[in-house]
Order: C-alpha cells, then structure tokens, then sequence
C-alpha cells in the first residue's frame, strides 16, 4: 500500500512538472512575437464596410484611428477603401493620386493635423530664417537650398511627427488649379504631359512597349500630342542621330559634320524626304503640343500640388494599414495571451517623433490601453506584457 502511493505521488509530481514546463516554453514563445507586421494568433480579418457620417465617410469604422474622406460620394469614398484595402504599396499610390486629383480629395483627419501643428511649424521655420544671419546676402538659389534645409529642421517643433516626409503639407494649396486640364484631357494625359514637360516642343520615342504608350495614343486624339507623320518632317529629322542622317542624306559627296546641314539637304530632295521611311518608325514618334494658357509656372504650379496629395496618400496608407493591423492584431489575441497580459507598452522605429520616445517610456495597465495608431502617420505598436 505505502509503495502504491509513493507510485501515485511520483506521477503526480511529474505531470505538474511536465505543465509547468510546458507553459512556460509557450509564454516564452507568445512574448517574443511583440513586433510590427507579424502574423498573428487567429484569423479575423477586417471587413467592416465604410460608415456615412456628417461631413463625409469613415473609411476605416471601428479601428483605433478612424479617417474619414470628406464631402465625396458613396462610390467615391468606397473606390479609396478598396485601394486602401490593398495596402501600402507604389501601386495604391498611383490609383490614388489619380482619384485625389480628378476629385479634389480632403481627409478629415489630415486637415485638422494640418490646423493643430501649421502654425507651430510655420513660427519655427521663420525663426530659422530670421537667425540666419547670412540669408538676407544670399542669391535665390542658394536660399533656396538653405531654406529647404530649414524645412526638415522645423519638422523638429512637431510633437506628434510621422516617419514620413511632410514638409509640403503645411504649404497653401489651391486644390482647384488643375481641374480645368484634368477635366479637359483626363488625369492619366496631363500626368504624363507634365513628367515630359521639357521636351514640348521636341520628337520623343515611345515604343509598343513602352508603360505609357497607351497614354501617347490617347493624346495624340485628344489635342495634346501630335504621332507619327502628322509631325512636321523637320522635326522628325531633328529628333535623329547624325549617323541616321547620313544614311538618310547619302551624299557621296560629303559626310555631314552638323544636323542642321545634313537636313537642310535632306530637306531639298524629294527622294531622300521619300527615303525616311526605311530609317524611320514613325508609329513611335510623339510630339507634345505646346499649350498656350499653361505656363511654365502653372505647370510647377500642379506639380506641387500633386506632391501634397502624394504626402497626404502616404500619410492616409499609412495610417490606415497600422490601424487596420491594430485592430487584427487586438481582436486576434489568443485567449491564453489575453489571460497572462499584465501591463502593455509602446515601440516604435519613429526616432524624430517626440510623442511616441514618451509613449515608449510608459508601462500602460490593462484597463488603459494606448491607442495606436495615436497620430496621422503614427508608427508605433502595442507590446502585450
């Protein structure tokens, strides 16, 4: 009998020591996943469809950082959601950009970051100008330069500051300064003629495979590109290499040292204008036609303009992604976690943001959980302790 329940008390003893030695290999395994962007414990995923509210539509309804898209239509507000939905990535950036520009679109919560910390950023960077002592002696260029420098500088006054470039944000914008050419020839046609805007007025290669080839095409019909022989054949010879228009000249006479002689030649015999085309793809050649009431200016103008929204997309995918994680993250905890969380913490790979080094310094209780993401552009993330 005594032998009997030394046995027992043996397997008992051995059992505990088995759970407690497995529990702990899981808590060490559950405490080692605190990092950004892991895969977590379950598999709810976030599908809450977008919410009307007074001004607007919440895009992102029940997460830690709300952001609503103000004073657009449903299917408007929904077209974001679902780029949203796909991530921060370059290509979300570029359907976005194109639905900012053609629509003229404010995010609520971008515009009051803007009216909480302009002013402060604004006082800041005249301050940095004002005690450069040298500045007021300087060429344009070079305050140019220097005043760009003062821009990163000023983001420093900022106590909530996104890992994210922002200096253009807090430059006035007239949203509406384009609107009259993208109505006109459409986003795609005008982005395009900006990023060739040095080279109106001159022949450009677009091939079949080009990326924008499609959008050469639709400018050729709708005014803004000329294509192919409707260029005018002093223009296609300029666009050419001295070599190629040797061949086209093929005097036997004289090899041409300059462009301009070796066309005037060309030029001034019909066979040789009638020879180009053995030299010649015509179907790739554009020509951007010169708009007489865009200026130099203007179009720097909208180029600006662009930039804004393109900080603003970075901040909205941004800011969207972090709180759609938080949200999985929180909902996806797995019971056993939920039970051993004691305290919380914050981290964050945002060095120049002053809110979340304080934010980091701080062990939160359980019936306090931080809210990340806490700011537009917010990167930091809950550590379950």
């Amino acid at each position: 009998m005594v032998g009997l329940i030394i046995f027992v008390t043996l397997v008992v003893l051995i059992v505990v020591s088995v759970k407690k030695k497995g529990k702990t290999k899981h808590v060490t395994e559950l405490k080692s996943i605190n990092t950004p962007y892991t895969t977590e414990y379950g598999s709810a995923t976030y599908s809450t469809p977008i919410q009307e509210t007074t001004d607007g539509w919440c895009l992102n309804p029940g997460t830690p950082f709300e952001l609503t898209v103000l004073h657009v239509t449903k299917d408007i507000a929904q077209t974001i959601r679902e780029i949203c939905d796909n991530g921060y990535n370059r290509d979300s950036e570029r359907q976005l950009l194109s639905v900012f520009v053609s629509n003229n679109i404010t995010i609520k919560e971008i515009e009051e970051y803007k009216s909480k910390y302009s002013t402060v950023y604004n006082n800041r960077l005249r301050q940095l100008i004002a005690d450069c002592k040298e500045f007021n002696q300087m060429g344009i260029k070079d305050k140019d330069i220097l005043i760009k420098s003062f821009r990163t500088q000023a983001l420093d006054s900022i106590y909530e500051l996104p890992d994210i470039d922002i200096e253009n944000l807090f430059v006035e914008q007239d949203l509406t300064i384009d609107d009259r050419l993208v109505n006109q020839y459409g986003f795609d046609s005008i982005n395009v003629y900006l990023s060739y805007y040095n080279k109106i007025g001159s022949v450009v290669n677009v091939g079949i495979g080009d990326y924008n080839r499609n959008v050469f095409e639709k400018m050729s019909q709708n005014g803004l590109a000329l294509q192919g022989k409707n260029i005018p054949i002093k223009d296609v010879l300029a666009s050419q290499t001295l070599k190629t228009l040797n061949q086209i000249a093929d005097n036997p006479e004289k090899t041409y040292k300059r462009k301009d002689q070796a066309i005037e030649y060309i030029l001034s015999n019909d066979e040789k204008i009638s020879s180009i085309d053995d030299y010649v793809a015509f179907s790739e050649l554009f020509e951007l036609i010169p708009l007489k009431d865009l200026s130099e200016k203007a179009a720097a103008q909208i180029l600006n303009l662009w930039d804004y929204y393109e900080t603003e997309i970075r901040l909205l995918l941004h800011t969207f992604s972090n709180s759609v994680y938080g949200w999985e993250k929180n909902k996806n905890r797995s019971e056993i976690l939920r039970r051993i969380t004691t305290s919380y913490t914050i981290s964050s790979t945002n060095e120049r943001c002053r809110c979340a080094k304080e934010r980091m310094k701080t062990k939160y209780p359980l019936d306090k959980m931080p809210k990340t993401p806490c700011h537009i552009g917010c990167s930091c993330w809950i550590n379950y302790n």
